[in-house]
């Protein structure tokens, strides 16, 4: 839908080609893969986090300004989704495999420590969020994460909805909401969305101005908020699409039994959708690292129940021997 969106309005794909093509054929990459060797992948994913982050720490105090918006791993804004993906990586090798435990719990260490010391609020939060979850595992009070997958994603986009609304249009009700300057740059993206609500833009295809770049004289096109992105990108068309994806991804979570991966999934969703408040997803290839993890869960829950059962049954018939 964004392609062929973008190639009516634009005439072309001058640039976007990541999120267009790049991003979508990694992601079919990691479905494929992650069905196939599902521990090898994981295993490999886990890697490069630590070998990634480890040099972002060494790096960035060696040859980057402090509190500046660039990193080693690129832009200050994407420490969020590359955490979140991180941990959701090694949390679930962890729980599915009981392997590398000291590997698995350095990267978390490495995450952790990455996000909270960032100079972005959402890496700060998404990193809240997930030790919340890990608390809630931990004392076991799984009813807090443990309904439907849907009723989260529905009440997540709620809130989206809601905070934008009391940060950018109605600053009557909570007047000091702000969020790092995100409430001009969403004033902004609102004003050129009520321009063109049906179809948008096309990927790339308008640039948001705020007060510090009439400064610069330039612009970007980086709304700091998924639902936004979707209605700049491609309108109402390409936000409905989007989150029917999103649906997609998410649905098999109902057929998960165990407790402590329904808490794993929904926690993880959760998180990715607090992200989406404020920041935009799709500009980089982290969120379908997240989404194609929690739609193979159920996929390598039955891979595992298979092998158990195998493993008792040649058990057992060796001991007839």
């Amino acid at each position: 839908m964004a392609i062929i969106i973008t190639i009516v309005l634009q005439k072309g794909m001058q640039s976007g080609l990541q999120q267009m093509i790049a991003s979508p054929i990694f992601c079919v990459f990691l479905i494929q893969n992650i069905k196939k060797h599902p521990q090898k992948l994981l295993d490999t994913l886990a890697t490069v986090f630590i070998m990634n982050l480890s040099l972002n720490i060494v790096i960035t105090r060696i040859a980057f300004v402090p509190n500046s918006h660039i990193i080693f791993l690129g832009h200050v804004q994407m420490v969020s989704q590359y955490g979140l993906a991180a941990l959701v990586v090694s949390v679930l090798y962890y729980m599915t495999y009981k392997d590398k435990k000291i590997k698995m719990c350095g990267l978390v260490l490495l995450t952790v420590f990455t996000m909270l010391t960032t100079d972005a609020d959402s890496a700060v939060f998404s990193a809240l969020i997930i030790i919340i979850g890990f608390i809630v595992y931990k004392f076991k009070l799984y009813r807090v994460f443990f309904f439907k997958t849907e009723i989260y994603m529905f009440g997540m986009i709620a809130m989206n909805i809601a905070i934008v609304y009391l940060t950018a249009v109605n600053r009557t009700i909570i007047p000091g909401l702000d969020f790092s300057g995100r409430r001009f740059v969403w004033q902004d993206a609102l004003l050129n969305i009520k321009a063109h609500p049906i179809f948008g833009y096309g990927i790339d295809g308008i640039l948001l101005h705020t007060f510090w770049t009439e400064w610069s004289g330039g612009g970007f096109n980086y709304a700091h908020n998924q639902i936004l992105q979707n209605l700049l990108d491609g309108g109402v068309m390409l936000t409905i699409s989007f989150w029917i994806m999103i649906f997609a991804f998410i649905k098999p979570a109902k057929k998960i039994p165990e407790v402590k991966y329904r808490v794993f999934v929904n926690s993880s969703i959760i998180a990715l959708l607090f992200v989406m408040i404020f920041d935009s997803t799709t500009l980089y290839s982290y969120m379908y690292v997240v989404l194609t993890i929690i739609h193979a869960v159920p996929f390598l829950r039955t891979e595992k129940s298979i092998k158990e059962k195998c493993g008792r049954i040649e058990f057992l018939q060796e001991r007839k021997r």
